[in-house]
């Protein structure tokens, strides 16, 4: 018995047959005419020196060596669209990998964004600089990173855009005694604004 030259299209015909149980079906969802269908079915038989359906006149029927196989077929299909899909991510990830900026306070969040993507794309690679947001909106402007979360400056550059993700407040915490101004209320020795709120923001280039 001979498999070394059986193909993936031989075995992709193969399944297609085997779940319309009609040439004519089959060789309409392969894609192919049904003359190419019968030599490519021929051909997978004889290289495996079995034969792997019974022909009547209701169709095609998988013989016992046909349902052995179908299975084999089906896993075999589906390593290899596999494999060629992961080959795929590693080149689109060669290729263009992520350049993200966060401050030290933002860094956790990037951090768990990006273990929940790469879930969806193992070969995705993430270049992180932490900087402060002063910095990081240099970097955006000069090219080096593709996006940053940070606090929202008061003045954004013409240059990028940016989204706001989420506000949060700012507190002023000081020790039992210390005075505060009558802008803060006091509350078991946290001083605290009201309401005063910070936003941070998703800044990128305009360009991306």
């Amino acid at each position: 018995m001979a498999v070394a030259t059986m193909n993936f299209e031989q075995i992709r015909y193969f399944l297609a047959i085997a779940d319309t149980g009609l040439m004519h079906r089959a060789a309409n969802e392969a894609g192919v005419s049904q003359p190419a269908l019968t030599k490519s079915l021929r051909r997978l038989e004889a290289e495996l020196d079995v034969p792997l359906f019974e022909r009547n006149a209701k169709g095609m029927r998988l013989t016992p060596y046909g349902e052995a196989f179908v299975d084999d077929a089906r896993a075999l299909l589906a390593l290899h669209e596999e494999s060629l899909r992961r080959l795929g991510e590693l080149h689109a990830a060669a290729a263009a990998g992520v350049e993200a900026g966060a401050t030290p306070s933002t860094e956790p969040l990037i951090d768990r964004a990006f273990a929940t993507v790469l879930l969806r794309r193992p070969a995705l690679r993430l270049h992180l600089r932490v900087e402060l947001s002063d910095q990081l909106i240099e970097s955006l402007e000069a090219g080096q990173i593709d996006f940053a979360l940070a606090p929202l400056p008061d003045d954004l550059p013409a240059s990028l855009a940016a989204e706001t993700l989420f506000e949060e407040s700012s507190w002023v915490v000081c020790r039992e005694g210390i005075p505060c101004s009558r802008k803060w209320t006091r509350r078991a020795g946290t001083c605290r604004p009201r309401p005063s709120r910070t936003t941070r923001g998703c800044c990128r280039a305009a360009a991306c």
